[in-house]
């Protein structure tokens, strides 16, 4: 028998809930909108996925997956896992409609947790020990995540259209002289230099526990 043309999978499903998304906003993404976008009665879409919640774990399964895991062998453990945070953090802004969803999802689906994997591989390989290998590695999504949301506008302290000119005004009412002068020092620099440098202080940081100099039953630094 020949197969049905554009026969529904799980696989095309997830790509039409990822297209809705890119398109139209996650408030666009029902199960009603997906029939439509697929051209089937929206019932048929809970054959592949059973609820919303799993369709939303369908998204962040789609962007993750873009996320090549392959870095260079000869490069230094550290270039390797900064390779990896960068690739990370492009196929978030390569989707900022599905950011909120990626970022507040629990890592279960596979794409994610081969993330998470590779990054703690990384980190094993140099040495670290596998309890601060997970907890670097935690800090490290955290702050590629982060950094997203607030370079695309969707962090917490986004605020309302003109607050950034509010900012801007007291920033510059002379209460702060510290701030507008890095502020005003700093007026060319964008995303990309904050983001490589909160990246260099991590990897810093993680170069330093992996040379012996914290482990996990070190005390804590006061």
């Amino acid at each position: 028998m020949t197969p049905r043309r554009n026969a529904l999978t799980r696989e095309r499903v997830i790509g039409a809930a990822l297209a809705i998304v890119d398109r139209n906003g996650l408030d666009a993404l029902t199960m009603r909108a997906l029939g439509r976008e697929l051209g089937v009665d929206p019932m048929a879409v809970y054959h592949h996925l059973p609820n919303k919640a799993a369709v939303l774990d369908g998204v962040v399964e789609a962007v993750l997956a873009q996320v090549r895991l392959t870095t260079e062998p000869a490069l230094d453990w550290t270039e390797r896992l900064a390779a990896l945070a960068r690739r990370y953090r492009d196929a978030l802004r390569a989707h900022p409609n599905a950011l909120p969803v990626v970022a507040t999802r629990t890592d279960v689906t596979p794409p994610a947790l081969a993330v998470l994997d590779r990054a703690v591989e990384i980190l094993l390989d140099a040495g670290v020990d596998p309890p601060r290998a997970l907890l670097a590695v935690h800090a490290l999504s955290c702050f590629v995540v982060g950094h997203a949301l607030d370079e695309l506008g969707l962090g917490a302290d986004a605020g309302e259209p003109g607050e950034a000119a509010r900012q801007r005004e007291l920033v510059g009412s002379g209460a702060y002289p510290s701030l507008a002068m890095a502020a005003t020092e700093a007026a060319d620099a964008g995303p990309e230099d904050s983001f490589e440098l909160g990246l260099a202080a991590l990897l810093r940081g993680l170069s330093e526990i992996a040379q012996g100099g914290l482990r996990a039953d070190a005390e804590p630094r006061r």
